[in-house]
């Protein structure tokens, strides 16, 4: 019976809910979707890539034209802004820790031919205090918040078009 109570104690006690802890390599569910981390050592510093798993994991379909010429950042339109904001505002009291550190995140945005944010992929320097969940949410955020719009007719020939790294250093 001792055994059993100090089981139970250990197991809610002694182990910590994933999402809420400093970021560790694996794959996590959380309630608007599957998220992997990966853990990159680098000499003096260590990064982490996190993105949430989506329908384009084997990569993003074929241009329709296989001559067409790739979409140039200045065809894709949406405020950069409010994606520093949005990411900014959820972290709230963690953000003298990350001028402190001197930590950037890089954000990677690929949208469909509508507009909407096809996947979200986030680059972690200098970042120790952030977790899963904060990440989940800022990605429910982008997502619900953030809508391109595209200039020319380039993009017709891209299911997904790509847009270059975002980077907000604190």
């Amino acid at each position: 019976m001792k055994n059993r109570i100090y089981l139970i104690l250990f197991l809610f006690f002694g182990t910590s809910y994933p999402a809420q802890s400093q970021l560790k390599p694996g794959k996590y569910n959380i309630d608007n979707g599957e998220f992997v981390v990966k853990k990159y050592d680098y000499p003096g510093q260590i990064r982490y890539s996190v993105r949430k798993l989506g329908k384009y994991e084997k990569g993003n379909p074929v241009p329709k034209d296989p001559n067409a010429i790739p979409v140039r950042t200045n065809e894709i339109h949406f405020d950069i802004s409010k994606i520093k904001a949005l990411t900014t505002e959820k972290l709230g009291a963690k953000l003298a820790s990350f001028k402190k550190n001197e930590a950037v995140i890089s954000i990677f945005l690929s949208f469909e031919q509508n507009g909407n944010v096809a996947s979200i992929s986030y680059i972690l320097k200098n970042v120790n205090e952030i977790t899963v969940n904060e990440i989940s949410q800022i990605d429910k955020k982008i997502r619900n918040n953030i809508i391109a719009k595209f200039s020319g007719t380039g993009y017709l020939n891209f299911p997904v078009i790509n847009y270059p790294a975002i980077y907000i250093r604190f």
